[in-house]
């Protein structure tokens, strides 16, 4: 745990463990990968986890996600294909093939190092 907010990146939108939807502003929606679920954290930094809690919460704080990162730390679809079962490597290397389509200097997400 990195000490963010747990967040599943699915079908355009970001929801909690329990399928609650996070008040996620469409200029960051952008920058996340399409046909493709992915499980992670929105990271704010060390020490910062109230403050992230609060913005991923709050609808009038979209300013503040460019203080945020999507880490990603396993993927469980990938092209529209379910990956969930497949072996743990395999679900990493599609971690690193989706963050590698991304612009690095925009990009919202990364990869969780392992």
């Amino acid at each position: 745990k990195l000490d963010g907010v747990r967040a599943v990146w699915r079908n355009g939108e970001f929801c909690s463990r329990g399928d609650n939807t996070f008040a996620c502003p469409e200029w960051f929606k952008r920058k996340m990968p399409a046909g493709c679920v992915l499980d992670g954290e929105l990271w704010g930094g060390r020490g910062q986890f109230q403050k992230t809690v609060g913005i991923t919460r709050s609808s009038s704080r979209h300013d503040e996600w460019k203080f945020l990162t999507y880490m990603v730390f396993d993927c469980l679809q990938e092209g529209g294909a379910n990956i969930e079962h497949k072996p743990f490597e395999t679900r990493l290397e599609a971690i690193k093939r989706i963050c590698a389509t991304v612009d690095q200097n925009e990009a919202a997400l990364k990869a969780v190092p392992m």
